[in-house]
């Protein structure tokens, strides 16, 4: 339980607003993530022409590796939602692994190639957790268009009815994109 402005939500309460939040400022958190990692890799890559060993040397090479999984996961996490929301259109995505035989051009190559992967699967997904939160907040007035209690129509559970497994997976994203900016 938490308490915001004097009064005590539930934790379903806490979650739906989680999910809002998020589902909300996806698509724009994805663009600055990308943006900002394209403009951080194109650093990278002009430093790796004129230095070639130093992307080589293992904390630099491992943080790498790390990067490229990072984005993987999330491009992972984003695919896994829109197949679960529309399983028709959007195969199941197989889980990542860290890249364990690639050289250093591979995994720039992947990392750029991911990045581009990201934009586009955020603009499949945004739209249609924006769905769910426009048709969550036009459920929530009865036959009459009284309005009905503010949980009447949670987002979350209307989630969860459209396909999402598990919503709570949702929170960790942003923290997720936070990390890779580190």
């Amino acid at each position: 339980e938490s308490i915001d402005s004097g009064t005590v939500r539930d934790p379903a309460q806490l979650l739906s607003d989680d999910f809002t939040e998020t589902s909300t400022k996806l698509h724009g958190l994805i663009h600055q993530v990308a943006i900002r990692l394209i403009e951080l890799f194109i650093k990278v890559n002009r430093k790796h022409r004129e230095s070639p060993q130093l992307l080589l040397e293992p904390a630099n090479f491992e943080r790498l590796v790390d990067v490229s999984y990072l984005i993987a996961t999330a491009n992972y996490r984003m695919c896994k939602w829109l197949h679960q929301l529309d399983p028709q259109t959007f195969l199941k995505p197989a889980k990542p692994s860290k890249p364990v035989d690639h050289n250093v051009v591979e995994l720039l190559k992947e990392i750029q190639f991911s990045l581009s992967r990201l934009e586009v699967v955020a603009s499949n997904l945004a739209p249609k957790l924006h769905k769910i939160l426009s048709d969550a907040k036009a459920l929530r007035k009865g036959p009459n268009g009284e309005p009905l209690t503010p949980n009447g129509r949670n987002p979350t559970k209307l989630a969860e009815q459209r396909g999402i497994k598990d919503v709570s997976e949702m929170q960790g994203l942003a923290l997720h994109l936070e990390r890779l900016l580190e």
